[in-house]
Formats: structure tokens, sequence, C-alpha cells
């Protein structure tokens, strides 16, 4: 059988995605965005 064990998927991680806002000035104001929770 191939793949990983599940043994070693241990960390959780944090998808997050940049939402950029403009800052009125003629640049951007950058939060980020949580998105999905996995195992790695």
């Amino acid at each position: 059988m191939t793949g990983i064990a599940i043994g070693e998927m241990r960390e959780r991680v944090t998808l997050q995605s940049p939402q950029r806002t403009p800052d009125g000035a003629g640049g951007a104001n950058i939060t980020w965005t949580s998105g999905a929770t996995v195992w790695a």
C-alpha cells in the first residue's frame, strides 16, 4: 500500500488568503482571512 501513514499527520494547519482593501492613497491594506483547517 502507498501513501502517508496517519500517524505522520500530527500538526493542524489553517489555510489563509489575503484580502486587499484600498486605503484611499493608492495603496492597499492587507488582512488575512482563515479558510480550512487541516491536518498536515
